[in-house]
This record gives C-alpha cells, structure tokens and sequence, in this order.
C-alpha cells in the first residue's frame, strides 16, 4: 500500500486533547502531479490525517456529520515539520483540528459529530 500517513515524531495526549509532531514525508504516493512545479499535502489529505488522528485517540472513527470553517491557509510541503492538534467540544459535539508549526497555521477545521456519545 502506498504512503499516504505524515512521519509521527511523538504524540501528547491530555483529557479532552491531542498533539502530534509530525514530519511530511518526502515520499508520500500524492505527489506525482499534485502539483508538478511544486508538491504540496492537499487539503483533503490533510483532513484525513485529522480524522485517523482522532479514531486512533478515540478507538473509533469519529461519525462525523459535517465539516465546518474549514481553511486551508498555507501550503504544506514536503520536508516540513508541524503539529497537528485537536481538541474535544462539545457544543456543538465534535472536534477542532489545527495543522501548524511554530509560525504557520497550514489548516483548520471543527469536525461536528452525530448525536453519539464521544
């Protein structure tokens, strides 16, 4: 199977939140024409390393009914180092994810959950 995971340097978790280290692989299988002059980790790419974050912290796939304020507002390139965070809420219930490093903020996103327990 083909990588499609960041590189996780370490994790911190706390009740009601999660921090990964993480490190973009220069090697990941979406780079070959995304984009040819200059591979960037697309947005949806991103989202998913949020949600398998969250279902690996959980045990379960969050059951996610829609996606709000989701931003995208640096790109995130090969080589580069960021956290990744989230945090449990509950109003309304879900999670808000952040990809980040000490200066940049790559992508942001609350996660709202179907009515389950979390």
């Amino acid at each position: 199977m083909e990588r499609m995971q960041p590189e996780v340097l370490s994790s911190q978790s706390k009740p009601g939140r999660l921090a990964l280290d993480l490190r973009v692989p220069e090697s990941l299988a979406c780079w070959p024409g995304h984009f040819p002059e200059q591979s960037i980790v697309p947005g949806v790419l991103q989202l998913q390393w949020a949600m398998e974050a969250i279902a690996s912290w959980e045990g379960a796939p969050p059951r996610v009914s829609r996606i709000d304020a989701l931003k995208f507002k640096s790109v995130l390139l090969p080589g580069q180092r960021a956290q990744l965070s989230v945090s449990r809420e509950t109003n309304p219930d879900g999670y808000r994810f952040e990809i980040r490093s000490e200066a940049v903020v790559f992508s942001t996103g609350r996660l709202v959950t179907e009515d389950t327990e979390l």
